[in-house]
């Protein structure tokens, strides 16, 4: 079973595909708010620009950690290597984290030192409006490819261009409100405004990357399916201890059930392999270890590190 955490030949396409447009994107981005940075001395765009190129590293170290993610088990790592893709959200949480600091410090120095001072060109808004379209353009495709291969290093990759969105449509505004009233002040505030979502989405990246690498329990409503499943299968008379985590795409799930003790050793057998084949029918990347116990006998040394959590 640990196979099916590959990528098959499709995904693997579509998550080179995905790689080379969104640095394709990045690139573009960052030429453009560069020149218009430079043209427009805007606070705004300056801590757009940072976080483009950003993106560039953010998205190279996205996508070969889902490569490496998705290597087979092997002999040193028996659980196959899905935790890069948590190793790699943190770094991601990091970096986003670094660059608000600086647009921090960047508005201060434009609201102090340099009194924000703004030159803001029809064809600066412009370029931003395209920038905004190419992020939408991008987004959707991002979707797509997270709903085919369920990675949490993508889903880290499209929060962070969901951010781009927001970001170049608060510039926009900061650059209309400049062409039509010189409000210069707008580009600082909405360069903090910047600052916050970028952090936001800093939180919420590495707080999922934690919950990978510390093993969190999957979300109770998978852990309540997973019950009904296993209590539907013909023989069961009882489960608990169900744990259950996930590395990268793959979940690793263990738990008891209960059977009439008065079955034989390969009748309690089969009914542990059905209830096996009903679970991966339930998700494919799926590793499912089960104990077998007498009904009304549930006590053994492997309840005492989760004796508080013992009935599931």
């Amino acid at each position: 079973m640990l196979s099916k955490i590959l990528p098959t030949e499709n995904e693997t396409r579509l998550i080179y595909a995905i790689g080379a447009i969104t640095i394709a994107v990045s690139l573009i981005q960052i030429a453009l708010k560069f020149w218009v940075w430079i043209d427009s001395n805007s606070v705004a765009i300056l801590s757009s620009l940072i976080d483009s190129m950003l993106d560039i590293l953010i998205s190279g170290s996205t996508f070969a950690a889902i490569y490496y993610a998705r290597r087979p088990a092997d002999h040193d790592h028996r659980y196959g290597h899905g935790k890069m893709e948590g190793i790699a959200a943190i770094f991601q949480a990091a970096f986003i984290a670094g660059s608000c600091f600086f647009v921090l410090l960047e508005a201060t120095k434009a609201i102090f030192i340099e009194g924000g001072e703004l030159e803001v060109l029809p064809s600066h808004a412009t370029l931003v409006a395209g920038m905004l379209g190419l992020n939408f353009l991008l987004l959707a495709v991002q979707t797509v490819a997270i709903k085919t291969s369920g990675s949490l290093a993508l889903e880290a990759d499209r929060a962070n261009y969901i951010g781009d969105i927001l970001t170049h449509s608060a510039v926009l505004i900061s650059f209309i409100a400049g062409l039509m009233w010189n409000a210069a002040w707008i580009d600082t505030v909405v360069a903090l405004v910047i600052a916050g979502l970028l952090l936001r989405n800093a939180l919420i990246i590495g707080r999922k990357a934690m919950d990978m690498l510390l093993d969190r329990e999957i979300n109770e409503d998978e852990r309540q399916a997973l019950r009904k499943i296993i209590r539907a299968q013909k023989g069961v008379l009882g489960v608990h201890d169900l744990r259950t985590r996930a590395s990268g795409n793959l979940w690793i799930v263990t738990f008891d059930i209960e059977v009439d003790p008065s079955l034989s050793f390969v009748e309690a057998h089969d009914i542990s392999k059905a209830v096996e084949k009903a679970l991966h029918e339930y998700k494919d990347e799926i590793e499912v270890m089960i104990h077998v116990d007498p009904c009304g006998d549930i006590t053994d040394s492997r309840h005492t590190t989760i004796k508080k959590h013992h009935v599931v």
